[in-house]
């Protein structure tokens, strides 16, 4: 798939009602990862914030999709 190609496909995806569920979905188990940051064992830290970038991730990999040239 070229550059252009992924682009169009994400471009598309970012529209449809399916993606924002899926976005909900992300922002809201983003938010609940760092609630638990603020109560959870120091020994379960690495694991919430391990979860918290690898959603985050699934954003930053979009964005960077829709900026390509």
């Amino acid at each position: 798939m070229t550059h252009n190609e992924r682009k169009e496909a994400i471009s598309y995806l970012v529209t449809i009602v399916g993606w924002q569920v899926v976005e909900v979905y992300i922002e809201a188990r983003i938010a609940d990862h760092i609630g638990q940051l603020m109560t959870c064992s120091i020994e379960d830290v690495p694991k919430h914030r391990a979860k918290v970038e690898a959603l985050k991730g699934i954003g930053v990999f979009v964005a960077e999709c829709l900026s390509e040239e």
